[in-house]
């Protein structure tokens, strides 16, 4: 595992004001609708607070980390809604081995050892009830109210 991984999950959680309209983002994770016309589950409570989660999307070969900069993981990850993503080089010698896919060829990844990993930073906007809801599902013993 490498130390990205380590380090992934909620690192903050910030008070957030409200704009008319806002609502909860919060999505159970036994939320699996049966089909494609059921709606998203929907809190109508508004937000009252950011919650900001790194994930690591992909670990990366050298080859494959030059070939996909910054700018264009940030803009893959902010056209399917998930944030912002960068590219930092692993420090410590990991067993990953990179999982770069080519979307346009289909093919798969390369396997090489990965040597830097794509993490994404979302942001999710929580009401009082689902962000105590969301740390307990992520295990974060933060108290939050």
């Amino acid at each position: 595992m490498c130390e990205y991984c380590e380090e992934s999950g909620v690192t903050s959680v910030e008070e957030y004001e409200a704009e008319s309209g806002d609502v909860c983002e919060y999505v159970p994770d036994d939320f699996n609708p049966d089909s494609a016309d059921e709606p998203l589950f929907q809190c109508p409570n508004p937000p009252r607070h950011c919650v900001v989660d790194l994930l690591v999307e992909a670990h990366l070969c050298d080859l494959h980390a030059r070939q996909e900069s910054d700018d264009e993981a940030d803009a893959f990850a902010e056209a399917v809604g998930l944030g912002s993503a960068q590219i930092f080089p692993i420090k410590t010698k990991s067993p990953e081995k990179c999982e770069y896919i080519d979307l346009v060829n289909g093919s798969p990844g390369c396997r090489e050892t990965a040597t830097h990993a794509r993490v994404l930073e979302i942001e999710s906007f929580l009401c009082p009830q689902h962000l105590k809801e969301y740390l307990a599902s992520s295990g974060d013993q933060r108290d939050e109210e």
